[in-house]
């Protein structure tokens, strides 16, 4: 696909985009296929050959629209995001990211009214990064605060030999506490993280907290 190519294919998924958009209140909020109906609509092997754009879009509209239940802004994020094809992976691979990410999860510290340690700029430097997923959240800061406990439990040992020994005595000996009301993933996390979870009963008179 040469550049002219791509400007065509580009004006031409815009219309189509629009065109969803203009006839989104004629598409059912649920669409009405079952678990399992792309496979019956998808070849079993990829395709040896490129297809015309054109023949794609008409896959597109045939079999992916059906499936997909039902923001302007996002996607134009998602422009953007292509367009520069940065990667996020520390201030050094893209710092603009980094900054923005930090200082937006500031304005949702402040927007939450969390204390000043949830800031990047607060006494202990905490900031936030953004997750794919509540699951993956939950698991980094568990890891986060696994290593952090052993690090500087066993900061005094100088021997390298005996501090892997001390922390993998230590390790055995964790346990992660959380509500019973607590989501499944925080569950899921201690077993990745090779930690222990505990379930604390909790009482609606108490805000369901797990201390009082």
């Amino acid at each position: 696909m040469d550049s002219h190519q791509f400007r065509e294919a580009a004006i031409s998924s815009l219309d189509e985009i629009v065109k969803y958009y203009d006839t989104i209140e004629d598409r059912r909020v649920l669409p009405t296929i079952e678990p399992g109906y792309l496979r019956k609509l998808l070849p079993e092997e990829a395709p040896q050959n490129a297809e015309a754009w054109a023949d794609i879009q008409k896959d597109i509209e045939a079999k992916i629209l059906p499936g997909i239940t039902h923001c302007f802004p996002a996607m134009l994020g998602e422009m953007y995001s292509t367009a520069f094809t940065g990667a996020a992976f520390n201030w050094i691979c893209s710092p603009v990211v980094t900054e923005l990410e930090t200082i937006v999860l500031d304005w949702m510290a402040r927007a939450f009214a969390l204390p000043p340690c949830y800031l990047s700029t607060g006494p202990t430097y905490g900031g936030g990064v953004i997750h794919g997923t509540a699951s993956e959240a939950i698991a980094t800061v568990l890891v986060a605060a696994r290593d952090k406990y052993l690090r500087e439990a066993t900061a005094h040992i100088t021997d390298e030999e005996e501090r892997e020994d001390a922390i993998a005595l230590r390790r055995i000996k964790l346990v992660a506490l959380g509500s019973v009301a607590t989501h499944s993933a925080t569950k899921k996390a201690a077993q990745i993280a090779g930690v222990r979870f505990r379930a604390v009963p909790v009482h609606a008179e108490d805000g369901s907290s797990i201390s009082r």
